[in-house]
């Protein structure tokens, strides 16, 4: 395997920023899904989506998603973490990821090929 001559694995030395809301400096929100880890390089690799474009996900080197850039004459963060919102993710995951897995059979692309509950309902 030949080694890498630019971005080598980071040593992790920092954590890894929490998934969440982050307000890049040059404006437009973006949510940190995940943190992965190139299959080749290992290198650290920051996975997110534009709030407004929920389609494209986009992945950049954690080291440039976590550095500070010069902006108008100052350093500031490249993405910025928006207060609070890294513990509602946290808090709405553990309430609808049970959820998800009951409800996720019922209609939508994500078909299970189990049998559909069926229920009776009694009219009084």
């Amino acid at each position: 395997m030949s080694s890498v001559p630019s971005r080598e694995a980071p040593t992790h030395a920092k954590t890894s920023p929490a998934p969440g809301l982050y307000r890049h400096f040059k404006g437009g929100n973006y949510e940190l899904l995940s943190v992965a880890r190139h299959s080749e390089t290992e290198e650290l690799l920051a996975v997110y989506k534009s709030v407004e474009d929920q389609e494209t996900i986009w992945v950049r080197p954690l080291e440039m998603f976590t550095e500070l850039v010069d902006h108008a004459g100052a350093k500031l963060p490249r993405f910025e973490p928006i207060a609070g919102s890294s513990e509602v993710r946290s808090r709405v995951g553990r309430i609808a990821g049970p959820l998800l897995g009951v409800f996720g059979r019922f209609g939508g692309s994500h078909r299970s090929t189990e049998r559909p509950i069926r229920t009776r309902t009694r009219l009084s």
